[in-house]
Parts: C-alpha cells; sequence; structure tokens
C-alpha cells in the first residue's frame, strides 16, 4: 500500500512538472507584464519564509509551544518551509522568456545593483541552509556527536532567519524601487510583506501539520493554542502596518490606484475577502480557538487566511499595474484575466508542490526522536 502511494506521489509530481511545462511552451503575451504567475510565486515565496519565522520561535529562541508541540513538529516545519519554496522557484523560472538561457546568467553573472539578481542569491541561500538545517536536525538523532555541536545548531538556525528577513523584505522593495506603479513605490512593502509572510506561512503551515497530525489529541490541541496565537498578534500587526500604506497613499500619487482598491472598482474584494474573512474573521476564530481550545475554529482561520493572503497578493500585484498601466485619459482602462497558459504554470506548479510535500513527509524521518531508515544521505 504504501509503495503504491509512493508510485502514485511520484507520477503526480511528474505530471505537474510536464503541465506547468506545457503552459510555458503555450505562453503568450500579456497586458499585464507580472500577472498570475507572479503573484503565485511571490505568495510561495511568503508561505516558504512565513513557515520559517514560526520555525525560528524554537530553532533560535528555543520556545517549545504550548506542551512543547514545536519541539515535536519542528521538523515537519522545517521540511513544510524548504518544499514550499520549490514552486516559487518553478513559477519564476517558467515566467522567464527563456528560463534556461536565464538561469545560467543570473546564477554566473554578479549584478549587484539589481534586486531581481538578490532575489536568486537569496533563495539559493534560503534554499541550502534550510536543506543543511533539516539534515542537522536529523543527523542528530543517530549521532551525539552532532547533538553536542550547539554552536553549529545555532549558527544553522540564525542563517536560515537572517536569509529569511533578507528574502522577502528585498522582494517587498523589488515592487517598492518601481516609480512607474505608484502604488508599490516606498519603503513600507517591506514590513508589509514580512507581517502578510507570518500569517500565509502559519497558516500553510498548520493546515499541513494539524491535518497530517489530526489523530495525535495533544499536538493537534496545542497547535491550536500557538497559531490561533500567532494569527491574533501577526493579524494585528499587518492591519496596522496596512492602515499606514492606506493613509500614506493618501497624500501622494500612490492614490490613483489604491483609491480604486478601497472604494472604486477593486472594493467589494478588498472589504469582502481581504478585510471581513481575512482580518475580522480571522481574529475572531482565532480568539475564540485560544480560548475554548476549538481546533475547527483554528483550522478555518487557516483556511481564510491562506485564500485571503493569496487574494492580497493578487490585488497588490496585479491592480496596481492594470491601473498605472492604463493609458491616461484613455475611455477604457486596461483589463486583466489569467490567460490558459498561466493557470496551466499555476496549476501543474501546485500539483507538483502537493506531491513532493506529501513524498517528503512519508520518507524523511519528521517525527520527533525518529531514526533514518531510508535515503542513504541521512544515515
Amino acid at each position: 500500500m504504501r509503495g503504491l502511494l509512493l508510485a502514485t506521489l511520484l507520477i503526480a509530481l511528474v505530471i505537474g512538472f510536464a503541465i506547468a511545462l506545457y503552459g510555458y511552451m503555450v505562453m503568450k503575451f500579456h497586458d499585464i507584464p507580472w500577472g498570475l504567475i507572479v503573484v503565485g510565486y511571490t505568495f510561495f515565496a511568503l508561505v516558504a519564509t512565513g513557515s520559517s519565522i514560526v520555525n525560528s520561535l524554537y530553532t533560535i529562541f528555543h520556545y517549545r509551544g504550548p506542551d512543547g508541540v514545536l519541539e515535536k513538529v519542528i521538523k515537519y516545519g522545517v521540511w513544510f518551509s524548504l518544499a514550499s519554496i520549490v514552486p516559487a522557484w518553478i513559477l519564476i523560472l517558467l515566467d522567464l522568456s527563456k528560463p534556461l538561457a536565464g538561469a545560467p546568467l543570473i546564477i554566473f553573472s554578479f549584478a549587484v545593483h539589481s534586486r531581481i539578481y538578490w532575489m536568486a542569491v537569496l533563495y539559493a541561500l534560503f534554499g541550502i541552509f534550510l536543506a543543511l538545517e533539516l539534515i542537522y536536525m536529523i543527523r542528530s538523532e543517530v549521532s551525539e556527536r552532532l547533538r553536542s555541536l550547539k554552536i553549529l545548531e545555532l549558527t544553522l538556525a540564525s542563517l536560515v532567519l537572517l536569509v529569511t528577513v533578507l528574502v522577502h523584505s528585498n522582494l517587498g522593495q523589488v515592487y517598492g524601487t518601481m516609480v512607474s506603479i505608484p502604488g508599490w513605490f516606498g519603503a513600507h512593502l517591506a514590513p508589509l510583506f514580512i507581517a502578510s509572510a507570518v500569517l500565509i506561512g502559519a497558516s500553510g503551515q498548520a493546515i499541513y501539520m494539524t491535518l497530517y497530525k489530526w489523530r495525535d489529541v495533544i499536538v493537534r490541541s496545542a497547535a491550536t493554542t500557538l497559531y490561533g496565537w500567532i494569527y491574533i498578534l501577526a493579524t494585528l500587526l499587518y492591519v496596522f502596518l496596512l492602515g499606514w500604506v492606506i493613509i500614506t497613499a493618501w497624500y501622494g500619487p500612490a492614490w490613483i490606484s489604491w483609491s480604486e482598491i478601497v472604494k472604486g472598482a477593486y472594493a467589494l474584494e478588498f472589504w469582502l475577502v481581504e478585510i471581513l474573512l481575512g482580518v475580522i474573521a480571522v481574529l475572531a476564530l482565532s480568539a475564540y480557538a485560544v480560548t475554548k481550545r476549538s481546533y475547527t475554529a483554528m483550522l478555518i482561520a487557516s483556511i481564510l487566511l491562506f485564500i485571503a493572503g493569496f487574494a492580497s497578493k493578487y490585488s497588490l500585484i496585479v491592480y496596481h499595474q492594470v491601473i498605472a498601466l492604463s493609458p491616461v485619459g484613455a475611455q477604457m482602462r486596461l483589463s486583466y484575466t489569467p490567460g490558459f497558459d498561466e493557470i496551466l504554470i499555476m496549476v501543474g506548479s501546485i500539483i507538483a508542490y502537493i506531491a513532493l510535500l506529501l513524498l517528503g513527509t512519508l520518507l524523511l524521518p519528521l517525527e520527533q526522536g525518529e531514526k533514518p531508515r531510508r535515503l542513504w544521505i541521512f544515515r
């Protein structure tokens, strides 16, 4: 039965890559240069880095969580962060006009002035340090010598957190340095992306781990309290930052697009999905989850955050472009609907991501105290 499941996941992984590659092969030009693929890339990058920040509560600050839940599931959390960066890599590579030619240039050129170049460097370091951290955690279960090297453990965890913060703050400023899109321009997107990353990463991690370990009553109950408090604190921080972003925009050119999001053409989506579901409902459900230890409330809040997180990135990336790139004085504004090619790339990347995540969960020794039994690199 296990062998059949592994074979199915391997086939799903290959199918996912094939669908994404076919989407790239039929890709067409779109009026909006950064569409669904860039939204997906940004979203998964925030999932990976936000999850990594949650992991640092234990790996750096040694906070074990309620009933020691973080200590029990930390290897699951690190694997989730590592697996979640893969779809971001797939999406951004397939968004290049010539990925096979572009990837080596990114690796071997040294364009210090380019923020996009630094994204490639930081993503590579993020993946390498996360992989080393996971290997260390697994190997230390069978090596007393490694387990005693606390300085190595702290160094790896610190490097992961450092690169994590640099990744999504630099990602925020990839957008924030573009004068041509007033709704993006400014230093505000770096802290906003960090707060958003924590919410999206924590919610993705909660969905993954609590569903996989739903039979473990202790882990489920403790995780409910842990993620509930993370949602409450990070949501309040996110709303505070978003509020000041909108207030600041009101005094400058950015209000041209922000006004359409807050009270114009895109207001219904903003207030219904991002605010009502992503803020008010999440705060209410999280408060109930913490006080009543309601796993169901926490899981619903996680799903809402995941949906609202994607919607907020779509709104931020696409709608500001639509307004800024529309000809001044034109009777009709540019419109954007994701093309079939973009949808194929996105769907294929998601299929490959889920298959990879589950494969690693089955093959890697992620349980607390579990000894590696397969995959020679960990023995």
